[in-house]
């Protein structure tokens, strides 16, 4: 897993973090990617953002009201139909968008499940996302490089969760 490595001095800090803590960090997590389905909608006007936006509020309510709704189930439903093909838009916007929907499904069921599993798979597909963004840059980075950008992107987004 990804997100041993990655967590660094974190690690801890999440694994303390209860289930609903876990669930706002997701949403953050998803809200990060979000402009990553912005570009895909304004490149291919397949309206995927609005899907995107009412997963991360869904995500957010949950974290606060600590009761999963059942309409968490459907969204997750219309979210895994709603996954970017890469063979249908394989361009760089088609691949981080793919990823993007697949952690948001993976942490709405998480959300819905409990499954720690699918949360730790739904952080190691945002950092694979993040390598593959790498690589896609005009200047991509050193192994080393990567390696600090992913760590230093966790204080921002665990801020304030435990």
């Amino acid at each position: 897993m990804y997100i041993r490595n990655y967590f660094g001095q974190y690690a801890e800090d999440v694994k303390k973090l209860n289930t609903y803590q876990k669930i706002l960090l997701s949403a953050n997590i998803l809200h990060f990617q979000s402009v990553f389905i912005e570009i895909f909608d304004n490149t291919y006007g397949e309206e995927l953002y609005m899907l995107y936006e009412e997963v991360i509020n869904e995500l957010a309510l949950i974290s606060r009201v600590e009761t999963p709704s059942s309409s968490l189930i459907k969204l997750r439903d219309v979210s895994y139909k709603r996954i970017p093909d890469t063979d249908v838009f394989p361009s760089k916007e088609g691949t981080f968008a793919q990823y993007a929907m697949i952690s948001a499904c993976y942490f709405m069921s998480f959300a819905i499940e409990h499954d720690v599993d699918a949360f730790y798979k739904a952080t190691d597909i945002f950092i694979e996302s993040l390598y593959a963004q790498n690589q896609c840059s005009d200047e991509p980075l050193n192994d080393t490089e990567i390696y600090e950008k992913i760590v230093g992107r966790w204080p921002h987004l665990i801020e304030g969760l435990s």
